[in-house]
């Protein structure tokens, strides 16, 4: 079905849809004045449900869209009928934040889960159907999902404290940092220097000591749409570090960072797509949004 580890084509989600077992999300999320709800509402993929990022979270976390439990998040799945895997999109032609609701399947051990390449445009330039009639209210659905809804892959997840730890590690023995888990910043390079100030207030501007900085923009062509082409995309990560064939005789780990762990989820997902295994790459959910409080 996927054209890759994580990507699946329109035409072959079209073919799987027809089948049956597959569930839909569009996870569609903007930081400008765009209402990824309200578009959902007037457009969507036949079938599909909208995860908001916003809802399916820790409500009792003061960071915005923290990750949730195990628990609320297979309330929300579970709300969805039956199904045997999911499949992610949005329209940001950026993959925000389909990487990240992707992250999120993963350290909850739904791995039968994929992204449509492209995004909502990819599948409107098949010239495949689109929904864009009011949409009906949903009727209550019990799912009896087949997955274990205890699991949790904390390795995947990194907190302040395990940031604090590394840095710490790095700068005390400088040596340590060839072997020792690579942080990148997908954030802007003016945001990461500290030349353009941070959006949310009481933020200090500038980065995690020790990271590094790949913006996550810097993956795809000028406006957006599917990643560069993948050697392309490999040239990028190889210039800040990434060792694709390991060190030292062991796969590389990785922690990726941003401003409040969404786009960092897009760099993420351009390792897992370059041949990076999951469980290498972490991710820090509070990303400067948490480190960069003054």
């Amino acid at each position: 079905m996927a054209t890759s580890n994580v990507f699946v084509a329109a035409q072959q989600l079209a073919s799987r849809l027809k089948q049956g077992g597959v569930k839909v999300f569009d996870c569609s999320f903007h930081l400008n004045k765009r209402n990824a709800l309200a578009e959902f509402q007037n457009k969507r993929i036949p079938g599909a449900s909208y995860f908001d990022i916003d809802v399916v979270c820790d409500p009792n976390d003061p960071l915005p869209h923290m990750l949730p439990t195990p628990e609320q998040f297979w309330k929300h799945m579970e709300k969805e009928g039956d199904f045997q895997e999911v499949v992610l999109y949005d329209a940001s032609g950026y993959y925000t934040a389909s990487a990240r609701v992707f992250w999120m399947c993963k350290i909850f051990g739904l791995d039968q889960v994929t992204i449509l390449e492209g995004g909502l445009q990819s599948w409107e330039a098949a010239g495949l159907e689109v929904e864009q009639t009011e949409l009906a209210e949903k009727e209550k659905q019990e799912g009896k999902l087949s997955w274990d809804s205890t699991v949790m892959r904390d390795h995947l997840l990194y907190n302040k404290a395990k940031i604090h730890s590394l840095v710490s590690q790095r700068e005390k023995d400088p040596s340590s940092s060839s072997s020792s888990p690579l942080i990148i910043d997908a954030r802007s390079a003016a945001r990461f220097c500290g030349e353009a100030k941070e959006s949310r207030p009481g933020l200090r501007s500038g980065h995690i000591p020790t990271s590094t900085n790949l913006p996550y923009s810097e993956l795809f062509p000028e406006g957006g749409g599917s990643f560069l082409p993948q050697e392309e995309v490999r040239k990028k990560f190889e210039a800040i570090g990434v060792k694709f064939d390991g060190v030292e005789g062991k796969p590389q780990e990785i922690v990726t960072s941003c401003g409040s762990g969404v786009t960092a989820a897009v760099v993420s997902l351009g390792l897992y797509w370059c041949g990076v295994g999951v469980d290498q790459v972490a991710m820090y959910d509070g990303s400067w949004t948490e480190w960069g409080k003054e």
